[in-house]
Parts: structure tokens; sequence; C-alpha cells
């Protein structure tokens, strides 16, 4: 791939730069620096797929740049409030992830958001070579989906601290 034609479809993929302030209600559980973190890493996850740097997925034709949306975090941060045991038929374009003692280290419980968005692309690697999947085989893979489907266009993330729990959100637009 030459290096022009790499530039072009990083440029493409680039879209309208995002920055602060998100403008998201002041009682969120993130602040602006946390959501341009959040951004940057499912963004980076995004622009390695397009690339075709994941493990037996092809490179994507096209692949929008997202943008945070605050009423996708407040919808996220409903999700996390409580820090349920799990999220009940959430399907696609909803992520969910609790942390818990002892499955759960201490820097896990205390960054969720964080780790969870670096576990949510871990099966990237793990892609079938076939690539089809069904509810039986899929071993989280929708999370992992949900990151870099193309046609998203939107994100918003929440935590939740909840005693020894924490939780860990991300609801995607679905075009």
């Amino acid at each position: 791939m030459s290096s022009d034609f790499f530039q072009l479809l990083q440029c493409g993929l680039c879209g309208e730069q995002f920055q602060a302030p998100f403008g998201c209600a002041a009682n969120s559980s993130l602040n602006d620096a946390n959501r341009t973190a959040a951004l940057a890493t499912i963004n980076k996850n995004r622009l390695e797929a397009a690339l075709g740097q994941k493990q037996l997925l092809p490179p994507a034709t096209h692949m929008n740049k997202l943008a945070w949306n605050c009423t996708l975090e407040e919808i996220a941060q409903r999700l996390v409030d409580g820090c349920p045991p799990r999220q009940n038929a959430m399907g696609n374009g909803f992520n969910y992830l609790l942390y818990q003692p002892p499955f759960s280290t201490p820097a896990h419980i205390s960054y969720p958001l964080q780790y969870a968005l670096f576990f949510w692309t871990l099966p990237q690697t793990m892609w079938l070579p076939n690539n089809t999947y069904t509810r039986q085989n899929n071993g989280g893979l929708t999370e992992s989906a949900n990151m870099i489907r193309a046609n998203t266009t939107a994100v918003g993330c929440a935590a939740a601290f909840c005693g020894n729990l924490s939780a860990a959100a991300c609801v995607f637009s679905d075009q």
C-alpha cells in the first residue's frame, strides 16, 4: 500500500476533529478528558480495523469516524447505574461490562471504562476465518463488532462505581 493511499484513507476516515467541551450533563460519571480518551481509543481501533490491521478482517471500504453523543452517554449511564450483574437483551449497539472481585483486579475496578474498551477489542484477534457467527459461538464478539461497525456514527459511554464493584457501558448509534 503506497503512503499516498494510506494518507488518503486515513484522512478520509478522520472527518471533523472532536474537541472538548462536549456539553454533556455535569452530573455524568465522565469528564471531557475521559470522553476524549474513550473516543480516541475507539476511533484508533476503528482505524486499525478499516486499514485491515485486525486478524482475518478485511479492510473496510468506508468507516465513519465516531463523534461523541451526550444522549447516548445518558443511556449508557442508566445502564451502569447501580452496577447490575448484567444487562439483558441489549443486542447490537450496546456494550456492558461489570467488574467485581474476585474476578477483577483493583485496577479494573478503579478504571472500568478504560479496561472495558481494551477488553472489547480483544475478540477482534479471534474472528473465525469464515466470518460466520451465531449467538452460540460469538464468544463476546457482539461487543467487539459494535466498536467497529462501519455505519456507526456516534458513541456515548459511562462508568459507575458501586462499593467494591464497577461497571462500564458504551452505546453506539445504529447508523
